[in-house]
């Protein structure tokens, strides 16, 4: 996974990963996406969105 969020929405409160959530596929590419809360970010917090990619296997 890239460690560069594809998109950055602002929020309530810090603590980075405190919350993650599976996002399912939010911009429909087939792939499932990932949410990662940050409740406490400069004091207005911050949701970062990493959409899903095609990895192949390693063995």
């Amino acid at each position: 996974m890239n460690n560069t969020p594809d998109v950055i929405m602002n929020g309530e409160g810090g603590n980075f990963g405190v919350n993650v959530s599976n996002a399912d596929d939010v911009n429909g590419d087939g792939f499932a996406d990932v949410i990662i809360g940050a409740y406490r970010y400069a004091n207005v917090g911050k949701v970062y969105l990493y959409f899903g990619k095609f990895y192949e296997q390693w063995s």
